[in-house]
């Protein structure tokens, strides 16, 4: 159902900016011409408890703002998706706060397990994944690996 694309085709555009925001439960619109940003609603602190953000296909354009913590109670947040038809994902998970390091990793719930995991030093965590089937849901799960 998801595989890691070997060459990049035109997209899906996922931008994740998790910045040091309150927690919200509502999507707020920009202007018509650029994309929605969505607010992080709690709790969403595991693969098995995600925000719905939306339904994706390969013109989807869409940023997510939240917070997560190093440690505590809050250093995993899941957000779900729907694609609805095959395409690539790609995202751009960047952590606003000197120093932390964020990760992502993919959970399929057909699966019950994570396929994929974004687990590098970078800011922000970047990187692609191909989903294969119209309809197929994902999460994409967020993790503190140092800082908030």
């Amino acid at each position: 159902m998801f595989a890691m694309p070997r060459r990049r085709t035109s997209a899906t555009l996922l931008p994740f900016l998790l910045v040091t925001s309150g927690c919200s439960s509502h999507r707020h619109g920009p202007h018509d011409d650029e994309p929605p940003v969505y607010l992080e609603e709690e709790p969403n602190d595991w693969a098995g408890q995600p925000d719905f953000i939306d339904r994706v296909h390969s013109r989807s354009r869409l940023f997510v703002e939240g917070h997560v913590h190093e440690v505590g109670l809050d250093v995993y947040d899941g957000f779900l998706f729907q694609a609805l038809e095959p395409c690539t994902i790609e995202f751009a998970l960047a952590a606003h706060s000197y120093g932390a390091d964020l990760d992502l990793a993919v959970y399929d719930p057909t699966l019950d397990e994570f396929v994929l995991f974004f687990e590098t030093p970078n800011n922000p965590e970047t990187g692609a994944f191909v989903v294969l089937d119209a309809g197929q849901e994902f999460h994409m799960v967020v993790r503190s690996f140092a800082g908030s």
